[in-house]
């Protein structure tokens, strides 16, 4: 027997490469966060290198 409602087949929902694309930026996301509240963030991308440490101060000596 036929289908009395052949239309109803079609997906009518969002496209697959929409979902994808979603799914990527979300993941994205994720991983930025994950990288900032791990304490990497962008310390050794930004002003063309990592940031060298600050001398240690000894008791006694003003820095200059």
């Amino acid at each position: 027997m036929a289908d009395p409602h052949p239309e109803t087949d079609t997906d009518t929902g969002m496209p697959r490469w929409v979902k994808v694309s979603g799914l990527i930026g979300i993941l994205l996301v994720l991983v930025f966060v994950t990288v900032h509240l791990a304490g990497g963030g962008f310390r050794g991308h930004l002003h063309g290198g990592p940031t060298p440490p600050a001398p240690a101060a000894e008791p006694g000596v003003q820095p200059p």
